[in-house]
């Protein structure tokens, strides 16, 4: 389980730290960072992935933008290039360490491993290590610019590498890339619908824990009798069986549907990592939110799979309170700015504590 994340000059964060439990949710004003620690903890998990930094404009719902080498400018802190940012997390007692830095004179070497990256989007969710392959040149190419990346377990470096623009896309430059397990990350974005819901139910399906999915979407439909995976054309979408006769789609039945079975399918896919929601209470009801997050709470359990979601909302804060029943596993944390600064400051909120807040009313969010 990761049980810290820090990190320095990352997008709107100066210098940033938390703790995490197995079930965190983040709250704050906006364009406080929220989204961005979410975005720093899937990047460390998909750093072999050459679309890593186009990932997160998919996740803001850009789907058009200038490639170029500032394209990677705004994971920089005020956008400033010229200083290295860092991610940190601790997980199990060891501390792992990404550092990005760009290269504005890289020259590529006379033998490396490359990762070429595909066209396109592809969605919100690394599993495994991809496969690299071999290139070689007679010759030292004219310097190019690159964001470097390094990568370390305690103070060994496990990963050094360099993303540049190429013609055809994104190519990862490996000089070095020892063996390690990637704990698997999902992100799911608040905007966006990512055709990965299919598969992923295929995935539990398979292992005949279908059944368990259901019962939590039942939680919103009660007369959802069941579910399945259909293929038409090219692309499998998730149906649901309401009775009546036919079965229809389940986005056809409701955003906070829809929402909660992505959120069961990550977790249930995500066995012994993390999943990242943004917005988790994005199209569901408030009434039936403390049935949800006791649903998650379960799914995690079940799956090993650690939790961190932001919210705006006091009623999805209220119900996280009311429907977690191990309270040490859970924790609130508020991220403010300090005034006239730049400055992120976390306070972190454990169940007594929070308690005690929303007892009292105070203003939490």
């Amino acid at each position: 389980m990761i049980s810290k994340v820090k990190v320095n000059n990352y997008k709107s964060h100066s210098e940033t730290e938390i703790s995490l439990t197995k079930v965190t949710l983040l709250g704050g004003r906006n364009n406080v960072g929220k989204t961005n620690l979410l975005e720093a903890l899937f990047m460390i998990h998909d750093r072999l992935n050459p679309e890593m930094i186009i990932r997160h404009f998919g996740f803001r719902g850009v789907n058009r933008f200038h490639i170029d080498s500032d394209l990677w400018a705004p994971i920089f802190h005020n956008y400033d290039m010229d200083k290295e940012c860092s991610i940190y997390i601790t997980r199990n007692d060891r501390i792992e360490t990404m550092i990005l830095k760009s290269n504005g004179n890289y020259s590529r070497k006379n033998y490396f491993s490359s990762i070429p990256g595909s066209s396109g989007f592809s969605g919100g969710s690394i599993n495994t290590m991809p496969q690299s392959k071999m290139n070689e040149t007679d010759q030292t190419a004219k310097p190019i610019p690159a964001l470097d990346i390094t990568y370390k377990i305690r103070s060994n470096i496990y990963q050094k590498s360099h993303l540049v623009i190429e013609p055809s896309g994104f190519m990862l430059e490996m000089e070095e890339n020892k063996h390690t397990d990637l704990p698997p990350a999902t992100f799911l974005a608040a905007r966006g619908m990512w055709n990965e819901d299919a598969p992923r139910f295929g995935q539990v399906d398979i292992k005949g824990e279908s059944n368990s999915i259901l019962e939590l979407l039942q939680v919103i439909e009660p007369n959802l009798k069941g579910l399945s995976s259909v293929s038409i054309a090219d692309e499998s979408i998730m149906y649901g069986d309401l009775g009546i006769g036919r079965k229809i789609p389940i986005r056809l039945m409701g955003d906070g549907l829809s929402r909660l079975l992505s959120i069961v399918l990550a977790i249930a896919t995500t066995k012994n990592g993390v999943v990242l929601i943004d917005e988790i209470e994005n199209g569901i009801h408030y009434s039936v939110m403390p049935n949800i997050w006791s649903g998650i709470e379960k799914a995690a359990k079940k799956f090993n799979c650690q939790v961190l979601a932001t919210t705006h909302s006091y009623e999805c804060l209220e119900a996280a309170y009311k429907g977690i029943n191990e309270h040490e596993n859970f924790s609130y944390i508020r991220l403010d700015r300090q005034k006239n600064t730049d400055t992120i400051i976390p306070r972190t909120y454990d169940y007594d504590t929070l308690s005690a807040a929303l007892t009292n009313q105070w203003e939490v969010r």
